[in-house]
């Protein structure tokens, strides 16, 4: 926003980010979200597919290219949100597609009440923006290296959050404890967005995105929607 709009001294308010790069502006990173980098890496190959303009990926900007920066966007979830245990990235627990979490009344800061957690959404999104940028890169060491992440994500995705008893996605893998109470049946939950950013992905088969499928239209029957 206009930094002359934005309350910079606000304890409760938003951290604001600055930069020597936009000083006008006064920015704010919605920390419980992790799909921020994966968004803007898909954005750009997507800009980069329409216009064909490969060129705009070695544009300089402060020092480095764009491209650089896709790989330096994957990397910082890599160094900040990687779970060593899961081999996945983290998250704060917020509903599907979600860009809150419940603890908080304004709820898009981490925080000492955030509950830590793993789920197929972010994880999704990150093997999509992966192959995005394989794609459209045109260092290809870019390739070899992102391979092998994506690799790993997707065997960990499958071991750890794919349910094949119950041929669904399971809702979060928390960290740190639930925010919701133990009567709350999560697993009743069928995520649509998660599940559809997989497909996206490649993280189905073919019978199994038709049962889901079948089980999304099922919902929305269900739900009146």
């Amino acid at each position: 926003m206009d930094i002359r709009k934005a309350n910079l001294n606000d304890p409760e308010g938003y951290r604001y980010r600055l930069s020597e790069t936009c000083p006008q502006y006064a920015a704010h990173k919605n920390t419980v979200e992790t799909d921020h980098e994966t968004s803007l890496v898909q954005a750009v190959y997507q800009y980069v597919k329409k216009s064909q303009s490969t060129a705009y990926l070695q544009t300089v900007i402060n020092g480095k290219t764009v491209e650089q920066r896709m790989d330096e966007a994957l990397q910082y979830l890599m160094n900040e949100k990687f779970n060593k245990q899961y081999g996945l990235i983290t998250g704060a627990t917020t509903a599907d597609w979600g860009d809150v979490q419940p603890e908080h009344p304004w709820g898009v800061a981490i925080d000492e009440n955030t509950h830590y957690t793993i789920d197929i959404y972010d994880n999704a999104m990150l093997v999509l923006a992966i192959d995005n940028f394989k794609e459209v890169a045109v260092n290809k060491a870019y390739g070899e290296k992102w391979e092998s992440v994506k690799k790993q994500l997707i065997t960990n995705i499958r071991k750890h959050l794919w349910d094949s008893q119950r041929q669904k996605f399971i809702p979060h893998i928390y960290l740190n404890g639930s925010p919701f109470p133990e009567t709350f049946d999560e697993n009743q939950v069928y995520y649509h967005g998660g599940t559809a950013v997989a497909i996206l992905a490649g993280l189905l088969t073919k019978e199994e995105i038709a049962h889901a499928n079948q089980r999304m239209l099922e919902n929305v029957e269900k739900a009146h929607a």
